[in-house]
């Protein structure tokens, strides 16, 4: 099975709030997204774009395509996926809630500023009547964070604490709470989920700044690090790095 992604708009279901022509920053698509397979259709991203492909034949089922305002085109790491419904999110820090099987656009919320140079390649996980997802960027000296969202009201619910806070583990690792609530540590990519000991666990990226280390001396707890977080409250519950 060979299939050639069809990156236009020709055939495509358009949706987004950005202009018909794309930024400079939309640069060509690469698709570096983990494909899900369920009854014999993949659906697979990339930044502006998710396809359903038939597994057998490479037949292009659907095509949804995204107007972007700009962000970061780095990559997108996949969809979600729950019963009839579709979950992804964008470069341009929306996320979108739309229909399986005819990619009919339910809503979409705007989660992160790109102002303050986020965008967002997270894979969004379904975990009971929440989804989790994250942001991405390290352009400023902005914190990561996780948050679940009710998919039927598109109000966020908890967030899940994935860095050091003042007072917790980790919190003596940074030289003031200054630097540590705006130290980074992306989740850039999916965490996975353990239903027995009901807890997420996700990787988190680099610190901030990125290039001027000598404001956050030392080990900058939880950054680059798996942490460990219980998806009900949010609370950490443990990391290793």
């Amino acid at each position: 099975m060979v299939y050639r992604l069809n990156t236009g708009q020709g055939g495509a279901i358009v949706g987004g709030e950005g202009p018909e022509t794309r930024p400079g920053s939309a640069t060509a698509p690469t698709v570096k997204s983990t494909p899900l397979l369920v009854n014999g259709v993949l659906y697979l991203s990339a930044p502006d774009h998710v396809w359903a492909i038939d597994a057998r034949t490479g037949r292009e089922i659907w095509h949804y395509y995204w107007r972007t305002r700009g962000g970061d085109h780095i990559g997108n790491r996949g969809v979600g996926l729950y019963e009839k419904w579709l979950y992804f999110l964008t470069p341009d820090n929306y996320f979108r809630f739309a229909r399986r099987g005819d990619r009919k656009e339910r809503w979409h919320k705007e989660i992160a500023s790109m102002k303050r140079e986020y965008f967002s390649t997270n894979a969004p996980i379904h975990h009971r009547q929440q989804v989790i997802i994250g942001v991405s960027g390290d352009a400023l000296d902005v914190p990561g964070y996780l948050e679940s969202r009710d998919p039927e009201s598109r109000r966020g619910g908890v967030a899940l604490e994935h860095d050091a806070a003042q007072g917790e583990p980790g919190a003596d690792t940074w030289p003031d709470e200054y630097a540590m609530s705006h130290g980074g540590g992306m989740p850039w990519l999916p965490g996975t989920y353990d239903p027995e000991l009901n807890l997420y666990y996700i990787g988190t990226g680099n610190p901030n700044p990125v290039l001027a280390g000598q404001s956050r001396a030392g080990d900058n707890l939880w950054t680059c690090s798996i942490v460990a977080i219980n998806p009900n409250t949010g609370r950490w519950r443990g990391a290793i790095r």
